[in-house]
């Protein structure tokens, strides 16, 4: 290919998907570009774990650009690049369809997909995947306890959760370093994850390597098959906070003959690293072709229902982390909620 491959990447942020941007630079022949505010401690991190190669803002004119989906789309178009691509890393959109004309999508999730398809759209799979230090760590084995983790977006339906039923052994992976987050995994029979989830998590594959029992609800990216391949009975309704409660304790219990029901889940994580490079060689035999798979020609009405779904959803996961955060404070709001909640 006679064009350079850039990759945007926010210069301060260590969460999942600046690590799958870096995980695309590390596969194929491509250099990272940085915006934003520079944190070199987090950078220094990337740079320790894969092959980065760094690119200016100057570079990407008249080369091929990969943005990450919170980028504006206007902005990523003004830095000049011959082709432009978007990579929907979670189904969030904040820019109308327009915006995106002639600009290719790349789908980290089947939910992301769909919302393409929403939008008469084309794309290419580009997916990312779990270290395998993760797995090389859980294969050493530690013994479990009867505790059930969870991570801040699930904070509130745990505060529920352990009002309901006290004796729920619930414990928080909050603000935790990467040694003690490994620690509690390890240790742990469950891990729980509800709330809105905008794609194919991090978390709930990390936790699954650890063998821990990986419990959802079906918002968002949860609500398929393909993004999570769990059996119906692991996906709860946490509208039903008693139910739920009433579940866990029974996984907690049957945790030895549970487990072996999370084999092929961890089979399937343990093979993506190899579906992303495939993704990646894909994406690189036709980064120069970008408009092939972009958004067709959409009602503009139909576009902002969609959008405007789009945000109702990204709504309610914000509104969750506020929750979270009142009550991990014991704020009062939390509280009222939680007692209407139990009165249902």
């Amino acid at each position: 290919m006679s064009k350079k491959i850039v990759v945007l990447c926010p210069g301060w942020a260590k969460t999942g998907g600046p690590e799958a941007l870096h995980q695309l630079v590390n596969k194929i022949d491509a250099n990272i570009c940085y915006y934003g505010e520079r944190n070199d401690i987090v950078i220094g991190y990337y740079k320790n774990h894969y092959n980065v190669r760094e690119a200016k803002i100057s570079d990407i004119k008249d080369n091929i650009l990969v943005f990450p989906e919170v980028v504006d789309p206007k902005y990523a178009v003004s830095l000049g690049a011959s082709g432009n691509w978007v990579w929907w890393l979670s189904a969030n959109r904040n820019y109308p369809a327009r915006d995106y004309a002639g600009i290719g999508n790349l789908c980290q999730s089947e939910y992301a997909a769909s919302i393409v398809r929403l939008l008469n759209g084309k794309f290419l799979y580009l997916t990312d995947y779990i270290s395998n230090f993760h797995a090389e760590e859980s294969s050493r084995g530690q013994k479990k306890k009867d505790i059930i983790v969870y991570g801040p977006k699930s904070a509130f339906f745990a505060f529920l959760l352990k009002a309901t039923d006290s004796r729920l052994p619930l414990e928080p992976i909050i603000g935790k370093g990467k040694d003690q987050t490994i620690k509690m995994l390890s240790s742990s029979k469950m891990y729980i994850d509800f709330g809105w989830h905008q794609g194919r998590d991090r978390m709930p594959r990390e936790a699954a390597l650890y063998n821990c029992l990986v419990i959802m609800d079906r918002l968002g990216a949860a609500d398929n098959d393909v993004d999570y391949p769990l059996k119906d009975e692991y996906k709860l309704d946490i509208e039903d906070i008693k139910g739920a409660a009433v579940s866990l304790k029974k996984y907690l219990k049957e945790y030895d003959e549970r487990i072996t029901d999370f084999s092929a889940y961890k089979d399937w994580i343990k093979k993506q690293e190899a579906q992303f490079t495939g993704e990646a060689e894909e994406f690189t035999e036709k980064a120069e072709e970008p408009s092939s798979y972009s958004n067709g020609i959409l009602n503009e009405d139909i576009d902002r229902y969609v959008l405007l779904k789009q945000r109702e959803s990204f709504y309610h996961r914000r509104v969750n982390e506020l929750m979270s955060n009142k009550v991990m404070r014991g704020g009062s709001l939390a509280l009222r909620l939680l007692l209407n909640r139990l009165k249902r």
